[in-house]
């Protein structure tokens, strides 16, 4: 999954019953059932790249405070959260969104969305580690080696 945006995310959230369980995981494991929304984020980016691009985009970003206890968010506490969000920055609901989030509340790192697996009784978020690029390299390699890497 790319790119997934909160109203994407609502919308995923919908098809879960409202007492269904929400475990979010990485590939190092599950955050602790305990866990905490502590803020979410918009921000516009502009940005120039090594060639000397310059793009701008919005994005943001889900806090995630990893706090061990016995049963997972709620949906219909994870979805009054964003709807609430929503409201207040409406900016939020079409930006790409991220989850920012460290086993342990160490080393926060920047997670994207990979799969959402969603079912009466429990919704998975399974998150990857965010990895750096180079844009130019993305679009074409020989245009990457013109613009920066020669």
């Amino acid at each position: 999954m790319t790119d997934v945006t909160l109203n994407a995310f609502l919308a995923a959230l919908d098809t879960a019953m409202p007492e269904a369980g929400v475990v979010f995981a990485t590939e190092d494991g599950p955050v602790g059932a305990g866990y905490h929304i502590t803020e979410l984020k918009h921000a516009r980016v502009d940005s120039i790249d090594c060639g000397g691009h310059r793009s701008g985009w919005d994005e943001a970003a889900v806090q995630v405070l990893d706090v061990f206890g016995d049963a997972p968010m709620p949906v219909e506490r994870l979805r009054a959260i964003v709807t609430r969000s929503l409201g207040a920055i409406p900016a939020l609901a079409e930006a790409p969104v991220h989850i920012e989030f460290g086993h342990r509340n160490q080393s926060l790192s920047r997670y994207d969305i990979a799969g959402l697996q969603v079912d009466d009784h429990l919704v998975q978020i399974s998150m990857v580690r965010a990895r750096a690029t180079c844009k130019p390299a993305a679009v074409s390699v020989s245009s990457a080696r013109q613009s920066c890497c020669a």
